[in-house]
């Protein structure tokens, strides 16, 4: 993004991250993630010792009856084999219930901010189709799957932290995306950081 001044131009980055590191830092007060602990243990007890997919799922596209039926499959097939953390939108939740669909496996309902990256900060990879949670998954260092026709943040995909995928094809994506290497720069949007930059270029 940019900020004008009367003396110049100045480019700074997103400020997402900065909203996303504060919310971490709140987690650290001891009230806070006692309340986050126990509602991800009581998750975590049925579920492998070596974790999890994040999964959400709600773009218009994809909660067609065509669409949610082959997610929902593919979704169905990976939990018999891998551990999945699906808060399920209301959109969502109404079209599987519209089109006969069952999830084979237990789901949550809707969650807030904070408890989406509590769930991201401790799973394996993400499964979304989300504009943010793969920006928020990448800074949390976990990659992802994005389930969309063209991906938000591209520079993701470049630097092989996320594998863009149809909704057929999300099992393969998610073997390629295993495959890629462990994310090392975490500053490809900023460094959480942007709203003290811009307060000291408005300030002088």
């Amino acid at each position: 993004m940019c900020i004008s001044t009367t003396e110049a131009l100045h480019t700074v980055k997103v400020l997402i991250k900065d909203d996303v590191y504060e919310c971490c830092e709140a987690s650290m007060d001891k009230e806070t993630v006692t309340e986050k602990l126990e509602k991800i243990e009581k998750y975590i007890k049925k579920i492998d010792k070596s974790g999890y997919i994040f999964v959400t799922i709600h773009r218009e596209e994809n909660t067609r009856e065509k669409e949610l039926t082959k997610i929902v499959e593919q979704l169905n097939e990976l939990s018999r084999l891998r551990s999945i953390v699906f808060p399920v939108h209301p959109r969502t939740l109404s079209c599987i219930e519209k089109y006969g669909l069952k999830l084979e496996f237990e789901h949550l309902d809707a969650i807030s901010y904070g408890e989406v990256l509590s769930y991201i900060q401790c799973c394996d990879c993400v499964i979304s189709d989300s504009g943010g949670v793969p920006k928020e998954a990448y800074w949390l260092g976990k990659k992802s799957v994005v389930v969309l026709d063209g991906l938000v943040y591209p520079i993701l995909e470049h630097e092989k932290y996320s594998v863009r995928s149809d909704y057929n094809n999300i099992l393969e994506s998610l073997e390629t995306l295993e495959q890629l290497p462990e994310i090392e720069d975490f500053n490809l949007f900023g460094d959480g950081k942007t709203s003290k930059k811009i307060v000291e270029i408005l300030n002088g």
